[in-house]
């Protein structure tokens, strides 16, 4: 890697901090998984947000809006875990990138 391509990869690179500080104060939008271009990070806002919608409106209170919750739940705290994988894998497929846009 030439020094075009480290200086690239440092400034384009992803930290584990920065990544559980999106996690820490803004799971419930998925930030941290926007953070490391992980787009399904969108479906968990939609999760949480329908399960509240539903419990709010389930007057027969069927506990579908209740399961989705906690689904989106159990979600966010297994991403607790996997934050470290992520940041690896978005800064490996950085790294392969840049090498492979080297000339020679």
């Amino acid at each position: 890697m030439d020094d075009l391509a480290r200086a690239r990869y440092a400034a384009e690179s992803k930290s584990r901090a920065d990544a559980y500080i999106f996690w820490f104060l803004l799971a419930p939008l998925g930030a941290h998984r926007i953070y490391l271009a992980k787009y399904d990070g969108l479906a968990q806002p939609v999760l949480l947000a329908t399960g509240l919608f539903l419990v709010l409106r389930d007057e027969a209170g069927s506990g579908v809006g209740t399961f989705l919750i906690a689904c989106g739940l159990l979600w966010l705290f297994a991403d607790a875990f996997l934050i470290p994988g992520m940041v690896r894998g978005y800064n490996r497929r950085l790294e392969r990138s840049l090498t492979r846009d080297q000339p020679g």
